[in-house]
Parts: C-alpha cells; structure tokens; sequence
C-alpha cells in the first residue's frame, strides 16, 4: 500500500505516525485505507529496524496499537523512549495518542 515500507516478508508500516486521536478514530483511519492498527510485535520488530526501513520517531510518545491489555477497558501503548516500552491505556477517557496503521502482505 502506497505510503508503507516493508518491514519483512509478513507485514508493512507507515513510517510516520499520524496525529494523536483516540483509539476509534486511530482504528477507522486505519481501516479506511484498508489496514489496520500495528500489534505490540509488529511495533516492536518495525521499530528495532527503525534506521534501516526509515520510520520515524519510534520511541517519542506513547502509540495506539490494536492489541488489548490485561486491563478492562485498555488498549496496548507503545513506544515511549524504547522499542520495548510498552504500557496500557484507557479506551474512552484517555489521553489522545499518536499511531500508525500496518498491512500484511
């Protein structure tokens, strides 16, 4: 899909995230262009290849992805100062997040 780089043979990403918003819009835009939010591993493995593959700014701000939490009412963030960095975050009354939606191929 037209604005994603290979990450390896499974799966593309964006190399740029897009403006923090909620987890439903974050997953709508996705779906709208036919992908979907990246899972923790796909970030993580994207993210580790960052300089290679040209994604940007991995590890600067708390990301949306579209795995659940063990959490009620959380999704998985990551990305925050390490690939590895991950956390959980509310789904409605959160903060806004950035994101980047990813296609398998």
């Amino acid at each position: 899909i037209e604005g994603t780089v290979m990450v390896n043979e499974a799966y593309c990403i964006e190399p740029e995230k897009h403006a923090a918003t909620d987890l439903f819009t974050a997953m709508t835009t996705c779906g709208n262009v036919g992908m979907r939010l990246c899972d923790w591993g796909e970030f993580v493995t994207a993210c580790q290849r960052a300089t290679e593959i040209g994604m940007l700014q991995p590890t600067s701000s708390w990301e949306w992805t579209g795995d659940a939490s063990n959490e009620n009412n959380c999704a998985r963030v990551v990305g925050v100062g390490s690939c590895l960095s991950a956390g959980n975050a509310f789904i409605t009354g959160s903060i806004d997040r950035t994101f980047r939606c990813c296609y398998s191929r």
